[in-house]
C-alpha cells in the first residue's frame, strides 16, 4: 500500500537510512525504542543527570548496524561503553551531521504543510 505524500515526509526520517562515516563505515540508522531508552536510562545511571551525557548516550540508539554488524541496544554500562567505543567518534560525528542537517526547518507542520503543496 502506497503511502500518501504527507505520510512520507512525516515518516521516521532514520528507519533504514544508511551514513558514511570518516572511516569510510556504512551506518544504518533506526529511530529508537522506548523501553530500549529506559534501559539505557537505568544503564547510565547518575551520568544520565548530565545533558551532555544523555545526549552522547542517546545517539548510540539510533544506530542498528556498523558495515552490517548489528549493533545492540546496551543494556548494562559496560554494554553502553562497547557500544561506544564501536560506533566512535566518526560514527558520531556522522550521526549527529545527519540529523542537524535534517532537523533546520523540518519540523512536522512544517513537513506536511510543504507535502501539501
Amino acid at each position: 500500500m502506497d503511502k500518501k505524500p504527507s505520510e512520507k515526509v512525516v515518516s521516521n526520517i532514520f528507519d533504514g537510512k544508511e551514513i558514511t562515516d570518516s572511516l569510510g563505515r556504512k551506518l544504518r540508522l533506526k529511530k529508537p525504542d522506548i523501553l530500549d531508552l529506559y534501559d539505557l536510562m537505568s544503564a547510565i545511571g547518575e551520568d544520565s543527570k548530565s545533558a551532555f551525557c544523555q545526549g552522547m548516550a542517546m545517539n548510540v540508539l539510533y544506530v542498528a548496524t556498523i558495515d552490517n554488524k548489528v549493533v545492540q541496544a546496551p543494556k548494562s554500562y559496560r554494554e553502553f561503553r562497547g557500544c561506544l567505543k564501536m560506533i566512535g567518534e566518526e560514527g558520531l560525528t556522522a550521526l549527529m551531521q545527519f540529523i542537524s542537517e535534517n532537523s533546520e526547518g523540518n519540523s512536522e507542520k512544517e513537513q506536511i504543510d510543504k507535502a501539501k503543496k
